[in-house]
């Protein structure tokens, strides 16, 4: 989910902060990441439409279950 709707502007040398690029990287990131799915304080990904909420819920239950790195 994250390198297909995020990489483009959060990839490794994307210039754009944070980097999304990795397991670490995301795992950090993940209360800002879904603030940002919900529009908290801007909805991403910038520019698209929002995320279809399977996804957003697929994240959050992510986050749940201890971000697992699988």
């Amino acid at each position: 989910m994250i390198e297909e709707n995020c990489s483009s502007c959060h990839g490794a040398g994307a210039g754009t902060t944070p980097v999304l690029s990795n397991y670490t990287e995301i795992s950090e990131n993940a209360d800002a990441i879904i603030n940002a799915l919900r529009g908290t304080p801007q909805l991403m990904p910038e520019g698209g439409p929002a995320l279809a909420d399977t996804l957003i819920q697929q994240f959050q239950c992510w986050m749940q279950q201890g971000k697992m790195n699988n």
